[in-house]
């Protein structure tokens, strides 16, 4: 089903920026009182070609500003049609992942990594939805890291965040809750807040308080708080196809969401 595209104006771009207000100055009270451990570069040595050849050909995804998809990706990464060259490619991108998760890498090395494609959708009551596209190839890095981090990011997270380490957590949560509801001594209050938390939440306070929950996931989290909006497309976009919006966190959304004392602040 054809999803209806805004046309681009200064008018829509005005909007589009207002969704993303710009963030208070850093309070103290907001980060978490915890000892900042440090992280051995050891640990992400385990990354390999296999694991980056493993998540591309588990990923799917529109391509960012580049238009390189992730069938593409896969075509270069996992076919064997290529020679060696595809090993030598998933041995570099695993080298990359590697650096971008233990190093400082000056932010006009990766500009193009972290670039993204933002498109307005129509929505029903004619207001704008953004959509943004990122490259492909930092959904996979990311993916990467996540996955050899599981561990470490579910404790960080604990009860606040059903999305991690459980499989169709919500689904799991509404049962809950009903069953609970059901019983005869059973109570339910239900609070609905319909705005938009991850638009107002704190990066700065978000990424201080990761650096403590979650020592080994700040520094990729450090590179990728940068990510550029590049250009703004105007082409078709159809419905039912994987045209997720992807922050600029990349696979990391969970943790940033349950930093619960740094929302709106």
């Amino acid at each position: 089903m054809p999803v209806t595209l805004i046309e681009i104006t200064t008018d829509i771009k005005k909007k589009l920026k207002e969704k993303h207000p710009k963030a208070v100055q850093l309070k103290q009270f907001a980060l978490i009182d915890k000892i900042e451990t440090k992280t051995e570069r050891v640990i992400f040595e385990n990354i390999t070609q296999d694991d980056i050849a493993s998540n591309t050909k588990n990923s799917s995804g529109f391509g960012g500003p580049t238009q390189i998809d992730m069938d593409t990706w896969r075509e270069m990464i996992c076919l064997k049609s290529y020679g060696t060259h595809f090993k030598i490619l998933a041995d570099e991108i695993a080298t990359l992942t590697r650096r971008l998760a233990t190093d400082t890498v000056p932010h006009n090395y990766i500009s193009t990594l972290l670039a993204c494609r933002l498109v307005p959708l129509k929505k029903k009551d004619n207001s704008n939805r953004p959509v943004v596209v990122g490259e492909c190839l930092r959904q996979i890095v990311g993916k990467t890291i996540t996955g050899l981090l599981k561990e470490d990011i579910i404790h960080a997270v604990g009860t606040l965040q059903i999305r991690a380490g459980l499989e169709s957590g919500i689904e799991a949560a509404i049962h809950a809750v009903r069953k609970r509801f059901e019983k005869d001594n059973g109570e339910c209050l239900l609070l609905v807040d319909a705005d938009n938390a991850f638009n107002k939440l704190n990066r700065k306070v978000s990424l201080e308080n990761i650096k403590r929950l979650c020592p080994p996931m700040y520094t990729y989290l450090q590179h990728t708080r940068h990510a550029l909006f590049r250009k703004w497309e105007p082409h078709t976009v159809t419905g039912g196809c994987d045209a997720r919006g992807q922050c600029s966190y990349g696979n990391v959304c969970p943790i940033h969401m349950t930093i619960d004392s740094s929302i709106k602040q």
